[in-house]
């Protein structure tokens, strides 16, 4: 069973619990794993879910994965 985008970027983060995800303190490691990560791995909902749960709000509309990816990459990048 393939592992969710959430699942698979705590992971990579290093994050003990996926609920560190949504922590400011381990944004600078969100943001490193996602580096790592390509866009096209994952479906357009996949991305919108983690930007919301990253993040904690709705952002959007979005036309690819690429462009969420972008845009949570760039609030990472911001913080």
């Amino acid at each position: 069973m393939r592992k969710t985008l959430l699942e698979s970027l705590s992971k990579r983060a290093g994050l003990t619990f996926l609920s560190d995800l949504h922590y400011k303190p381990y944004w600078p490691d969100i943001y490193d794993a996602l580096k790592e990560m390509e866009a096209e791995d994952y479906t357009l909902e996949e991305w919108e879910e983690a930007a919301e749960y990253i993040l904690g709000k709705g952002a959007g509309p979005f036309d690819s994965a690429k462009s969420v990816y972008r845009c949570i990459l760039q609030c990472l990048k911001l913080y």
